[in-house]
């Protein structure tokens, strides 16, 4: 359930046009966590949350597609071995929520190319998006290893 505020801003935002479709990138979740004195994962994982959050709310309010960068060519090469499987192991976490989302009023694809994730991570995408397949409500596209 939405708290007061959540409330009053959804009843703002449906008072005015609403946006078909939203995109984010999913960039500074790293430098936030450390200028607030976490580790970048903390950063990763609150960045996560802030989108499901925006998922809930962008369906409340009728945004029919939301679309995320959620990992790009470069986090291959530019963060370390550890962030990078930190990263994976978040994604490999909301996939195991997202691929159980049958019957949740949100439809998810991926779009980019999932082979260096490996067979686990494109077995889950696939699943989740099956699973999904039939949704009818807010299509949640996911952009992968774009460059």
């Amino acid at each position: 359930m939405a708290n007061l505020n959540e409330k009053k801003l959804a009843e703002l935002v449906k008072s005015k046009p609403v946006p078909t479709h939203v995109a984010i990138i999913m960039d500074g979740n790293g430098r936030w966590a450390k200028l607030h004195g976490f580790a970048r994962s903390i950063g990763h994982r609150y960045g996560v949350e802030k989108v499901i959050e925006l998922l809930r709310t962008a369906k409340d309010v009728g945004v029919k597609y939301v679309t995320v960068y959620a990992f790009s060519t470069e986090n291959w090469r530019r963060r370390s071995e550890e962030e990078v499987r930190g990263m994976i192991g978040l994604f490999r976490q909301y996939l195991l929520q997202l691929s159980s989302c049958a019957g949740s009023q949100v439809r998810v694809k991926f779009f980019g190319d999932l082979s260096p994730f490996g067979e686990e991570i494109q077995t889950l995408a696939r699943d989740c998006e099956e699973n999904t397949r039939q949704s009818t409500g807010l299509q949640l596209n996911i952009m992968v290893n774009y460059g």
